[in-house]
């Protein structure tokens, strides 16, 4: 019994130390001075070959991880991608298998947990893993408003082709992030963390340290103008006041309920909006300060278009700190988007089975549909349809898509019942559910949980397995009671 014990806890131990790697991995990969250093493909193999040990054991001990709900919908997911991945060999075939590979250590490794282990272990678990992810995102915002400060600002190609900015560029703050977007909804992410261990942690100093976290993580948002930020923002807010007020009314009447429910509404606006309010304000004054030395004319002309949101003349007047996309398109809410969606329908109804594979989306598009927007723009040749339910239909065509409503679904119809009925450790539940609520809404305009190797997949894939992980039990719990 013994021996059976520790080697529990040695696998656990190891599973332990590959999401830590995977973390350092994605964040060397998101990092646009660290992307291609030889440091990422010196950790990246190990890993590879850490988390191939660990899903052969797992396999091995089947019974201990098979209670897993809807892992049978992942491993079938898995095997659409690899029959998209033969049937389209000759396109990015090397990429798709590393993507698979992925997949293997999302589905299998962080989303599935032993169905033995105990509630609080996995609860530590994610507490550490969120530290770190806190420490991160805490030393990379605040290099970026160095860069800023420090007037920093970078753009250079990658080898690949990819266009890198850093420091604070183009009317955006990118610090050392390769895409604002996604660093933006991180951001998110640490300031759940941060509130969740202000209730957790008595300590008035560190209390006031994730207090000054989370406003620097909302200064990060606001400066790097990312619009998914600032919806998952809202989001957040909104989720948290309801969750948090709905929990503590338990048993109360119906109509505190109906407050609480408008609280949340009025939070997620209130978030939403000072985002805004702040950018505003923060262009006005760097606008002033801008032209103080100018004539009164030149002042009035440049205020007028101050104005009306205009801010070409400021700029022009040598003041780089302005928060202003220029480069968005005028009168595309979407920024591109819905033409990129429609081309994307457009290589479905080409290959709506099976689809066309992830990697293998630009080639297929270049030799058999041309003229479609992907590949035939004013911008440049795309590789991702920045909505993970349009890569899906695309890239594993109708098997892939029915798998993933039928996987979402089933989670939904087994956590949402739970979290009502749950008792215990219910700030943690919340965690887990804000987590994966604005990770969903984040995959809607950003490639997020399944084709793109960030923190941001990480955290899906793992606080989704714990949160599964707290309903299943929740539920054999309450039987076991009633019986």
């Amino acid at each position: 019994m013994s021996t059976k014990i520790s080697a529990d806890k040695y696998r656990e131990r190891l599973t332990f130390i590959l999401k830590i790697w995977l973390f350092v991995y994605t964040f060397l990969g998101t990092n646009v001075f660290l992307r291609e250093s030889f440091i990422v493909t010196l950790c990246v193999w190990p890993m590879f070959l850490l988390a191939g040990i660990l899903c052969i054991d797992r396999l091995i001990h089947l019974k201990n991880y098979i209670k897993t709900p809807y892992i049978f919908v992942l491993a079938a997911f898995c095997l659409s991608a690899l029959i998209s991945m033969l049937i389209n060999r000759q396109y990015g075939f090397k990429e798709n298998l590393i993507t698979l590979i992925l997949w293997c250590i999302y589905f299998f490794l962080l989303y599935t947990n032993d169905t033995r282990r105990e509630k609080k272990k996995i609860i530590k678990e994610c507490e550490i893993l969120g530290i770190i992810l806190l420490v991160y995102m805490a030393v990379c915002t605040i290099i970026a408003f160095v860069m800023m400060f420090t007037g920093y600002s970078n753009r250079r190609i990658a080898s690949d082709g990819y266009e890198l900015f850093s420091g604070f560029s183009i009317g955006r703050l990118w610090g050392m992030f390769l895409n604002p977007n996604s660093a933006a909804v991180t951001a998110c992410i640490a300031i759940i963390l941060s509130v969740y261990f202000i209730f957790k942690n008595k300590h008035l100093i560190w209390r006031i340290v994730l207090v000054a976290n989370i406003l620097l993580q909302m200064f990060y948002i606001i400066f790097s103008d990312s619009r998914i930020g600032r919806v998952c923002l809202c989001a957040l807010a909104g989720v948290l006041v309801m969750l948090k007020g709905l929990y503590a009314l338990r048993g109360r009447k119906w109509f505190l309920k109906v407050v609480v429910i408008l609280a949340a509404v009025a939070a997620a606006g209130i978030a939403f909006w000072i985002p805004g309010q702040v950018k505003q304000q923060y262009n006005v004054w760097v606008a002033e300060r801008s032209i103080a030395n100018e004539s009164d004319d030149v002042k009035q002309q440049i205020e007028e278009e101050i104005k009306n949101n205009n801010y070409s003349a400021v700029k022009n007047n040598g003041s780089t700190n302005i928060i202003e996309r220029g480069y968005d398109m005028s009168g595309d809410i979407s920024n591109r988007r819905f033409d990129v969606w429609k081309s994307g329908l457009e290589i479905f109804m080409a290959e709506p089975v099976f689809g066309v594979s992830f990697r293998g989306m630009t080639e297929y598009a270049l030799e058999h549909l041309p003229d479609t927007y992907l590949v035939n723009n004013d911008y440049k040749q795309m590789d991702t349809l920045d909505n993970e339910i349009m890569n899906i239909l695309v890239s594993q065509g109708i098997v892939g898509i029915v798998l993933l409503i039928i996987f979402v679904v089933g989670v939904l119809v087994l956590v949402l019942p739970q979290m009502v009925r749950a008792k215990e450790d219910t700030d943690f539940w919340i965690l887990c559910f804000a987590i994966v609520f604005i990770l969903c809404i984040s995959a809607m305009t950003v490639s997020t949980m399944f084709y793109n190797s960030t923190p941001n997949a990480n955290c899906f894939w793992i606080f989704l397995g714990a949160l599964v992980y707290l309903a299943r039990k929740n539920k054999e719990d309450i039987k076991k009671e009633v019986k």
